[in-house]
């Protein structure tokens, strides 16, 4: 699945069927089940409005663990991780008019933005490309965020990428 490798403590997890429920639902569900965290709450926190319904997924747990949901088509993807913020973006492979390069980039990006808790609030086009390629494993620099290291995420029918290693970050939810 990813093309290149993912440290220890970030986890992929697909499921084929589109999933009821709100992201934060979902990602509770699994939290609890895949990592033993069953007082685990899960909810969503916009930065910029302080709304509940929308915004980054924040798990409040006893042991620290960051989560990102994607969804393309009828596949949803969660990143976990116990290693700091990461962030996951999932596409279909013929949203942007059959231009592999462009949208490997959109979802190495979107992916990186996530990550930082910032999401599509900062301009896209911010993000540059440090190390590596759109294409493969890279590193990007995010605006007021640092550094992340991107790595691209191979499905049937879609592409997609997880982004991680964002610094000197405080554990969600405390």
């Amino acid at each position: 699945m990813p093309s290149g490798r993912l440290p220890e403590g970030v986890t992929l997890h697909c499921r084929g069927a589109s999933l009821p429920g709100t992201g934060a639902d979902i990602v509770e569900s699994l939290v609890q089940s895949r990592s033993g965290l069953t007082g685990a709450r899960v909810v969503h926190s916009c930065p910029r409005c302080g709304s509940a319904r929308h915004g980054r997924l924040v798990v409040h747990s006893a042991t620290a663990c960051w989560a990102s949901l994607s969804r393309a088509g009828e596949l949803t993807v969660v990143a976990l991780s116990a290693a700091g913020p990461v962030g996951v973006d999932v596409e279909l492979s013929d949203v942007i008019d059959g231009d592999p390069a462009a949208l490997r980039r959109w979802c190495a990006v979107e992916a990186a933005l996530k990550a930082t808790g910032a999401g599509l609030a900062l301009d896209p086009d911010a993000v540059t490309l440090v190390a590596g390629s759109w294409a493969g494993p890279a590193s990007v620099e995010v605006p007021g965020a640092g550094r992340l290291e991107v790595v691209p995420i191979d499905l049937p029918g879609r592409v997609g990428a997880v982004a991680f290693g964002l610094r000197g970050v405080a554990g969600p939810g405390r």
